[in-house]
């Protein structure tokens, strides 16, 4: 719940729906609201509801992406430019208004900065991400020395409207925190979605040594901070 709130929070991006809030409030204050701002605000409250919810209502799964959210935030130009406008005419005023107002544009800038570098530098700070990182790194290596092209199965190219695949291989099947492997070493991430097609995935990472896993072979281990993954193969002969 607070990683769907996360997202929410960075979808509606703060520093952009700060001078929306104050646009709006600038223009109801001044008599100035008309029936088409309630037309745009309300498509934009609307698009971002369902965004935030479609998964939850197809699937049951409260879960979105902050990039989906952000796609109606145009909508909003008008009002974010009356509250740019109300901030620059601040700005004009005493000397205390135009230091407090100064202050607070500060404050959104530092924050957008963060929010922008936040996942950068948790991949370096954040212990659990940092190890993730680079035993995804050392994995991707490890089958990317392995693998060998080979030609597509019939119907791998085949798309569904609401799933996404490359159509590059091989099939890298992962757990967090290293879900990035099957990219790193030029395929993909092994989905749900394959496996109802039939196909398997062509290499599997995981930090469970004992996991059963019939027609695979081990190919190697990869360590990190005390952290240990094995990266299995699939067999020739499953193949």
């Amino acid at each position: 719940m607070s990683d769907f709130l996360h997202t929410l929070f960075r979808g509606l991006y703060p520093p952009y729906i700060f001078f929306v809030i104050w646009g709006i409030v600038a223009r109801i204050h001044s008599s100035r609201w008309r029936r088409f701002d309630m037309l745009l605000l309300g498509s934009f409250l609307l698009f971002d509801l369902f965004a935030a919810f479609q998964v939850w209502i197809f699937y049951g799964i409260l879960e979105t992406q902050a990039r989906y959210l952000r796609i109606a935030l145009p909508l909003c130009l008008p009002f974010a430019a009356e509250g740019a406008l109300a901030a620059w005419n601040l700005l004009k005023r005493e000397k205390h208004i135009r230091l407090f107002t100064l202050t607070v544009l500060a404050v959104l800038l530092a924050f957008d900065v963060y929010s922008s570098y936040s996942p950068l530098v948790q991949q370096y700070r954040r212990p659990t991400k940092r190890i993730g990182r680079l035993l995804s790194q050392q994995a991707a290596s490890l089958i990317k020395e392995d693998w060998r092209p080979q030609p597509k199965p019939a119907g791998f190219d085949q798309m569904k409207c609401d799933h996404y695949q490359s159509g590059r291989r091989p099939l890298v099947q992962t757990c967090n925190p290293m879900r990035a492997v099957g990219y790193l070493c030029g395929g993909q991430e092994y989905r749900e979605l394959f496996g109802l097609w039939g196909f398997s995935p062509d290499y599997i990472a995981t930090p469970n040594r004992e996991a059963p896993l019939p027609g695979y072979v081990l190919l190697g281990e990869v360590k990190s901070d005390g952290q240990t993954a094995y990266v299995f193969k699939l067999t020739a002969e499953k193949q």
